[in-house]
């Protein structure tokens, strides 16, 4: 059952206290370790009143590469958080907002970075926790909570493009029992969808009929607990003999902004994926063991 969760008016705020369960990670299949659990409290998700907002993009990131923030330009929800990951990570109190080392958090004179957890001597450093290469591990909780917490705005942000699967993917069966991080959609974390009722045979479904789209949205996650929306990836069938070097699918991504990206450099890095998992499979990578909704 997922985590009740309303909204209540003139500002206040709606705490939902989420319990440690299993960790969700790319390739997990284990249990969240007793340690981790000692060590970590029952996180709380805080939702507002209105509809989420988004913390400004860092006026810096364009000039600065090295700025852990400023990768992606990803618009953080200032709704959606993790706070067990705020109040353990020492920049994660406000990574990319009034920090006053932000106007060049790389640079050599950063007046700010011997005390800065981000400063000058860190955020290009693998271990920063800050780092834009780093994602974090979720509780099943957490991750069904941020999942909750970040439904509208996924479906605002993916509703722009215009393509009626992003409006309807939602009413399909969900084939995963919570959101989990795909290593090959970056590290993000998602969700399996699909209007086809064969999908959810898995390997044994064979080849899909002309019409079946599979669709993944996503959400990212920062070692400071940041959330901000992902794409949505959709692999959509066609005739026989439409994409023959490709089993006649194509693939679609459905970037935040509502943009589509389905050029040709696309369908070759996804087909190119896609084609690991042999023709037995028709092409399709299903989702871990774990998190299969025949699992439940």
């Amino acid at each position: 059952m997922r985590p009740f969760r309303s909204r209540l008016l003139s500002g206040t705020s709606l705490a939902l206290v989420l319990g440690t369960a299993s960790i969700v990670g790319e390739g997990m299949h284990g249990d969240f370790p007793a340690r981790a659990a000692a060590a970590n409290p029952p996180a709380v998700l805080t939702a507002g009143a209105n509809p989420p907002r988004f913390v400004a993009q860092n006026p810096c990131a364009a000039r600065n590469p090295c700025n852990p923030c400023a990768a992606g330009g990803a618009r953080f929800s200032a709704e959606c958080v993790v706070p067990r990951l705020v109040g353990a990570n020492p920049c994660g109190a406000n990574p990319c907002g009034a920090n006053p080392c932000d106007a060049n958090p790389c640079a050599a004179k950063n007046p700010c970075a011997a005390a800065n957890p981000c400063g000058a001597s860190k955020p290009c450093n693998p271990r920063n926790p800050c780092g834009a290469a780093t994602s974090p591990k979720l509780t099943v909780a957490e991750a069904r909570a941020v999942y909750d917490c970040m439904e509208g705005t996924m479906r605002a942000a993916y509703g722009k493009s215009g393509i009626a699967a992003a409006r309807t993917y939602r009413l399909w069966r969900r084939f995963s029992t919570s959101p989990y991080k795909s290593e090959s959609h970056g590290m993000r974390f998602v969700q399996n969808y699909s209007n086809a009722n064969s999908y959810g045979k898995f390997e044994g479904g064979g080849n899909m009929p002309a019409g079946t789209i599979a669709a993944k949205d996503s959400f990212t996650v920062t070692m400071a607990g940041r959330v901000s929306v992902g794409p949505l990836f959709l692999m959509e069938k066609k005739a026989v003999g439409t994409h023959p070097g490709r089993r006649d699918w194509q693939y679609t991504m459905i970037m935040p902004n509502g943009a589509v990206r389905k050029t040709g450099g696309i369908q070759k890095f996804c087909n190119d994926c896609h084609s690991a998992a042999g023709a037995a499979d028709d092409y399709l990578m299903f989702l871990p063991d774990p998190f299969r909704a025949t699992n439940r």
